[in-house]
């Protein structure tokens, strides 16, 4: 965003560069969890606005490739305010998941890589996409969600990218579409008036799009 790189360095965190000078990029800042935590950092993404004054980064580790038993990847909210000096302060961990160590694939993959409001699409492995407000930063919380039907063959979903596109009359909320590969067309039918779990049925209603992946759009 601008001249600044917000990149995940895996197993090594997340760094902020300055990339004024693309021939050579000058480290910022990073911070780097794992260990304590098991998860490598899948993605760094900054939020384009203010939030009560702070700049925030939204991080999230992937659930796979853990370095020792652990609980399940999730989302870290990052205030970047002072960049040189990131301060972690808020995470989002979904209810089903307490902590407990789980197979992999199980927790967070990635949230939507760009972002355009305060809720966030993120592809969530066994359970599916879920949709995260961080309006209040310090207590991000879940809006709605969508769970596929496993693969044939498969004992559980494996949501795996989620993208979005704006859309004129709702600007902060994009439409989200999460692809689950190897899920089948047409293995689950979901019907345009057939809501996401949330009270926000009628701007997270689902259905399903014919596509070289089974992939689920948020309406």
């Amino acid at each position: 965003m601008g001249d600044r790189l917000y990149t995940s360095y895996w197993q090594g965190g997340f760094v902020i560069l300055d990339i004024s000078d693309l021939s050579n990029p000058k480290h910022i800042s990073g911070l780097d969890w794992s260990p304590p935590f098991p998860c490598p950092t899948h993605s760094a993404v900054p939020v384009p606005f203010e939030i009560n004054g702070r700049k925030i980064l939204v991080v999230a580790d992937e659930d796979v490739f853990h370095l020792f038993p652990g609980p399940p990847a999730f989302i870290w909210i990052v205030d970047i305010t002072v960049e040189e000096r990131p301060v972690p302060f808020a995470t989002f961990q979904i209810d089903a998941l307490d902590g407990a160590p789980q197979p992999k694939a199980t927790g967070c993959h990635q949230p939507i890589e760009k972002i355009s409001g305060t809720e966030i699409p993120a592809a969530w492995f066994a359970h599916g996409m879920r949709i995260i407000d961080i309006a209040l930063p310090r207590a991000p919380r879940e809006v709605a969600y969508f769970v596929p039907d496993p693969a044939p063959g498969a004992e559980r979903p494996a949501s795996n990218d989620v993208f979005g596109r704006p859309r004129a009359d709702l600007p902060g909320r994009p439409r989200a579409r999460i692809s689950h590969p190897g899920a089948g067309l047409g293995r689950r039918a979901v019907g345009e008036n057939k809501p996401c779990h949330s009270p926000l049925i009628s701007l997270w209603s689902c259905r399903q799009r014919s596509a070289s992946l089974n992939e689920h759009e948020s309406f």
